[in-house]
């Protein structure tokens, strides 16, 4: 089961637990993710973030929310990132793709809760930290025009709205300002100390504030030569015919060239796209060696502009401005990471009924069925993945030999040792159970290797593919949703 659903699943179900077992149930789970302390550092917590600002661990919100009167829970998606027009389906392969909400329907903590995933910065700066550092710099207007320029284009790839040196400060100091750190620092970096380069004047630290920066590239070296453009095999060969010693630099080339492909033995056993994607990797390799053997891997005249090192292809108005890599700076990273969910509030929001469980599983069981004989038609792997959960609906409670019998390979078996194992601990109603496990071992939706990444045969099969896909997803987390409808 992904980590998500599998938190959301254990919050539901510690929520409904009956009185006597909550307390074992309660200190089970405090094993498995920290409920105490929200961002516990170095940890995995969970907590809740309430409409009127106050964050508790979740062992205080459920014994909150469990106070008084039945519960009723429920769990319901709400709407999903889409990721730029990716359908459903594909976006689910990116973390923080969904919109899972759970429901309280009476009680001290009645009400509607999404389940988000709380990112932890990645570096130890803060928003506030490097507008106080920018500030201390000298010619300080121009640097923050500079980052100005950088945050804007970020902002406006994010879709959001641009900033101008007017307003840079407030959109840092704004609930993005974690993220443009995040995601955008090392360009924020590279522009300032380009800056202050092009300025000839020395960047400005108090002692407190040296721990937030690390070297980006410590043992950079800028003599490292690369390709720049397109170089053919001729011409590269011809690179190696003028060196001394040649045969140390053939032999290193050998070595890379198998390591591209089995059975390559010279440069023209590589197609030219090949060529074209290794050309700086193999100049790397003779270069290395060229050293090794106590001399310097020399470029011929003719080869000047499409062989030389970074600072070679930069305009003249760039190397003014060059940092080498031994002095690049990059924000030193978060020294206490935590990983952090949470359910926050939503105020007057409702959270969409679940579909009754019954009429949820056979949707689903209808969507397997599609999803296996398109499987088996692709000859895709996946085919045993749709036929072992549409078996955990049928036979939950099988077991090694059972699941041998009716012809399962090893992993398939390993795979349900390992989920039956997970959900028994929720402690679900069986028919619950039944249907988490179903879609738990169904949930074939991801990046990488998954079902997602699966090729289509042709264009009939694409088709297929992406309307069984879609409906097997849609049925998918309409079951998951029936699941945790609880008492």
């Amino acid at each position: 089961m992904k980590l998500d659903d599998y938190l959301l699943a254990l919050a539901a179900g510690l929520l409904a637990r009956p009185e006597a077992e909550f307390p074992a149930a309660l200190a089970r789970a405090e094993k498995i993710v920290e409920m105490t302390t929200p961002r516990a550092p170095k940890l995995r917590s969970m907590g809740a973030r309430l409409a009127d600002g106050r964050e508790l661990g979740l062992a205080a919100w459920l014994r909150g929310a469990r106070a008084g009167a039945p519960r009723g829970v429920r769990v319901a998606e709400g709407a999903r990132d889409e990721r730029a027009g990716l359908p459903a389906h594909m976006a689910a392969g990116f973390m923080g793709s969904g919109r899972a909400m759970l429901a309280v329907a009476d009680g001290p903590r009645r009400g509607a809760y999404a389940f988000a995933t709380m990112p932890c910065p990645r570096t130890a700066m803060t928003p506030d930290a490097f507008a106080r550092w920018l500030d201390r710099q000298p010619a300080r207007a121009g640097l923050w025009a500079k980052v100005a320029e950088e945050v804007d284009r970020f902002q406006r790839m994010s879709d959001r709205p641009g900033a101008a040196p007017e307003t840079v400060r407030g959109v840092l100091l704004s609930a993005d300002g974690p993220a443009i750190l995040d995601h955008h620092g090392d360009n924020l970096l590279r522009r300032v100390q380009s800056e202050m380069k092009r300025a000839g004047a020395a960047l400005v630290f108090a002692d407190s504030e040296r721990a937030l920066f690390a070297s980006a590239d410590p043992d950079r070296d800028e003599g490292e030569l690369r390709v720049n453009g397109e170089i053919s095999v001729a011409e590269f060969a011809g690179l190696v015919d003028a060196q001394e010693p040649r045969a140390a630099i053939r032999a290193a080339l050998k070595g890379e060239l198998a390591n591209i492909r089995d059975g390559a033995a010279s440069l023209g056993d590589l197609s030219a796209e090949e060529f074209r994607m290794y050309a700086t990797m193999l100049l790397g390799a003779a270069q290395r060696a060229a050293v090794a053997a106590g001399g310097a891997l020399r470029v011929p005249e003719s080869l000047r502009g499409k062989v030389g090192t970074e600072r070679d292809f930069l305009a003249p108005e760039e190397r003014a401005g060059h940092v080498p890599g031994p002095e690049r700076l990059q924000f030193a990273p978060n020294p206490e990471p935590w990983e952090y969910y949470a359910l926050v509030e939503l105020p007057g929001a409702r959270a969409p009924e679940a579909e009754p469980l019954a009429r949820a599983a056979a949707d689903w069981k209808d969507a397997l069925g599609a999803a296996e004989r398109l499987a088996r038609r692709m000859e895709s792997p996946y085919a045993e993945a749709f036929r072992l959960a549409a078996f955990a609906l049928e036979e939950p409670g099988a077991d090694g030999a059972a699941l041998a019998a009716a012809g399962f390979a090893e992993n398939a078996r390993e795979v349900w040792t390992r989920e039956t194992a997970t959900i028994a601990e929720l402690g679900l109603p069986p028919e619950n159970a039944r249907a988490l496990l179903s879609t738990s071992i169904g949930d074939v939706f991801g990046g990488m290797g998954s079902w997602n990444d699966q090729a289509p045969r042709d264009e009939a099969d694409a088709a297929a593919y992406e309307r069984v896909s879609a409906e097997l997803f849609a049925r998918l987390r309409a079951l998951y949703a029936a699941a945790l409808r609880l008492p």
